[in-house]
């Protein structure tokens, strides 16, 4: 059904008038450039013929016929029409000339090409009746006149023959000109359908096509229009769905979608307009944010009030089609711009910029962009491009700490990545594991350390120590598809069995494609392989969850061993864990031990296996392992 008012119509058809307008006027400054040499010449030929035959007439009609071509050429001020009317005076003008002249073989041309040349400066219409006047006025003259026609054998009589010379003209000059004013017509709604659908093609590139908002093309246009603006301030509020993964990985991308679009109608309509809101791509979406005029609150202090709304609106439940709730929320980074400084990129960049330092509070967080967030920004940049050379060239170490039992017996050991910049020197491991998480070069980092753990191990076997070496796998790192084949292939590498290594997994890992998950850790149980589960406590994990993970033991995190035996609530989450595992058959390490009282709570408690500074420090590969011969 169309979508077109009368208003839209009626801008169309005006368009569609100035075209032709248009068109007519370049083409008949064409015709009258090419008409004046050319009649120059005939002129030139027609004056000559006329003063040989001594007809006066003859040159008069010639001369005034190429001053009024000039005219029409150069006088300005005319009108397309005028000028029009012009050029069919000329053409019918010499035709009767010729005509009259009894040159009748020569005047035929330029009567025909009258209605044509109508047609296309001055419309159908025209057209139409300049054909009609020529038929009803000049044929009748050459008739009346008397003039000569070559006789023929049906037509017996010159009144039938003009007659017939007439209809003959009029059929010719309706079929040209009928066919010219319809082939213009024709070209112009071609035209007008081509500029339509390219404005609808144009119309799709600005719009996201999952949710219909203004996506990042159209967001630049916008930014870059108002640059141009002075004196004017906005704000840009970058968006992105706090943990947007795990819905995909749980509901599916289906769901995911629609969430997404449920997403974007909630913050449509808390943005009225001429706020403008958009989607970037994937689960983020921007909002610029132009303030009240009359309101003379900050433009900062109105973007970030209007943001907390934003949040909050986000914190309700969405509703699906199907029945389904999902509860989500957003982390929001907000930039303040002043027209015409600054760039669009560097507002999104500013917007963005600030998105990830509420995302690094916790999510569900508003932050407003500072200019220290982009140093620390180009310094978290170049320390990942300095962690990946390292990775390239053999900058990183392994240091290894071990594990005891009651009786002061190694149990295990743990392997640590250790990391030296030469310029800034020990860098510590909390500080460059998340930024290799966040970078991927955790896969890299990850396959590095397994060949460092496998190395170890094979020289362990030489010494005669058989226990196993922990390793740590990201929750990235195991969701590669070919992480199974890499560890196999890596341990047959180098002549390592899997029950020479523990892996150590997070909770995180195991409560996101839950049954992906459970699969792969069987399928390597069964080729010997076993797992630990590091930081246990600090996630989600219960114990009816817990039963079905094929796990071989648990690591207590260090936050509930810190306090320990003093701290109540410490003392009831640590034997609560030890419970725990004693009823699934686990064993249990426990990581931060670094007092006597500490280790004797745990080991009175049932805890197999410590670690932590009063048994051991972490130490270079080489240094651990001199120590145990």
């Amino acid at each position: 059904m169309s979508t077109d008012t009368p208003t839209t119509r009626s801008q169309s058809e005006a368009s569609a008038t100035n075209r032709l307008a248009l068109w007519r006027e370049d083409l008949l400054r064409t015709v009258l450039a090419v008409a004046v040499p050319a009649g120059t010449v005939l002129v030139v030929i027609g004056s000559a013929v006329a003063y040989f035959k001594q007809d006066v007439a003859m040159g008069i009609t010639n001369i005034a016929g190429l001053a009024t071509l000039l005219c029409l050429r150069y006088l300005r001020g005319l009108t397309v029409g005028a000028r029009g009317v012009g050029m069919l005076f000329i053409l019918t003008g010499v035709g009767v000339s010729f005509l009259v002249n009894h040159i009748g073989a020569f005047s035929l041309p330029w009567l025909s090409a009258a209605p044509i040349v109508a047609a296309l400066l001055l419309g159908r219409k025209t057209a139409l009746l300049l054909t009609v006047l020529i038929c009803a006025v000049v044929f009748p003259l050459g008739y009346v006149y008397g003039l000569p026609l070559e006789p023929v054998p049906l037509l017996p009589h010159p009144l039938l023959m003009w007659f017939m010379l007439g209809l003959n003209y009029l059929a010719l000059s309706l079929i040209l000109s009928l066919s010219v004013a319809v082939l213009l017509r024709r070209l112009d709604m071609a035209v007008d359908q081509a500029n339509t659908s390219q404005h609808i093609m144009t119309q799709l590139a600005l719009v996201d096509p999952l949710t219909g908002l203004p996506n990042r093309r159209a967001l630049r246009d916008e930014l870059q229009a108002l640059a141009s603006r002075p004196d004017c301030q906005s704000a840009l509020m970058f968006i992105d769905v706090d943990n947007f993964k795990d819905v995909n990985d749980t509901y599916g991308h289906l769901k995911g979608d629609e969430l997404l679009v449920r997403v974007a109608r909630r913050l449509s309509t808390q943005v009225p307009k001429p706020s403008l809101v958009a989607r970037m791509g994937g689960d983020e979406f921007v909002v610029l944010f132009h303030p009240a005029p009359a309101d003379p609150t900050p433009v900062s202090a109105q973007a970030l009030a209007k943001a907390e709304q934003l949040r909050a609106a986000m914190a309700q439940a969405f509703l699906l089609p199907d029945g389904q709730q999902i509860q989500t929320s957003i982390s929001i980074g907000v930039s303040v711009q002043t027209c015409g400084l600054g760039s669009a990129d560097d507002a999104m960049r500013e917007a963005d910029t600030a998105m990830y330092q509420a995302k690094g509070k916790g999510r569900n967080q508003v932050t407003l962009f500072e200019e220290f967030m982009h140093t620390a920004l180009h310094q978290r940049m170049q320390l990942a491009n300095d962690l990946a050379h390292a990775l390239r060239t053999g900058g990183l170490t392994v240091a290894v700490q071990t594990q005891v039992n009651a009786s002061n017996q190694i149990t295990g050991a743990e392997m640590l990545a250790r990391w030296t910049h030469p310029d800034l020197g020990a860098v510590s491991p909390s500080q460059f594991i998340p930024l290799a998480e966040q970078s991927g070069l955790i896969v890299p980092l990850g396959d590095w350390m397994l060949k460092q753990t496998c190395l170890l191990a094979v020289r362990l076997r030489e010494l005669g120590h058989v226990f196993p070496l922990s390793v740590n796998i990201s929750a990235l790192q195991f969701r590669q598809p070919d992480f199974e084949a890499r560890l196999h292939t890596i341990l047959a590498e180098h002549g390592v069995p899997p029950d020479a290594l523990m892996l150590e997994i997070t909770e995180s890992l195991t409560m996101t494609d839950e049954g992906d998950t459970i699969a792969s850790m069987a399928r390597l149980v069964a080729r010997g392989f076993r797992f630990s589960m590091d930081d246990f406590g600090t996630g989600y994990s219960s114990l009816s969850y817990l039963k079905r993970l094929p796990l071989y033991e648990l690591k207590i995190d260090r936050s509930f061993v810190d306090d320990l035996p003093d701290d109540a609530n410490d003392v009831a989450i640590v034997r609560m864990i030890l419970a725990m595992a004693a009823t699934l058959g686990l064993k249990v390490v426990a990581e931060g031990v670094e007092t006597r009282a500490q280790a004797d709570f745990l080991l009175a408690h049932g805890c197999q296996s410590l670690q932590g500074y009063l048994f051991s420090r972490p130490a270079p590969a080489d240094v651990w392992l001199g120590g145990l011969s």
